[in-house]
């Protein structure tokens, strides 16, 4: 039980090499190409969605479109929880040895 502990504390005492010198960008630059990667097609899904319901849906379905925001928030949620960790490794490949060699 006692290295459980020790194990499920080292976890935490990874964060503070972050604030090692030089260190940071090697996190945040990844972190951050990441997100706006996931920001810019989230925005750019909602408005294809928004497009599509403005033309598919006729004038008598449209209380069917405060059905539909949720499921694809939902939808957006599920996707961007599965796969962000994901494409976050792919991008931050390249820093990893970067990373190693800092620390």
């Amino acid at each position: 039980m006692l290295s459980f502990a020790k194990g499920f504390l080292d976890c935490f005492s990874g964060f503070t090499l972050l604030f090692k010198p030089g260190i940071k960008r090697f996190v945040l630059v990844p972190f951050f190409i990441n997100l706006g990667l996931f920001s810019l097609a989230a925005k750019l899904l909602s408005d294809q969605l928004d497009h599509w319901l403005q033309q598919l849906l006729p004038d008598w379905l449209d209380w069917l479109e405060w059905l539909i925001w949720p499921l694809f928030a939902i939808a957006m949620f599920i996707i961007v929880f599965y796969t962000f960790t994901m494409v976050a490794n792919l991008i931050a490949a390249p820093f990893n040895s970067f990373l190693s060699a800092q620390i």
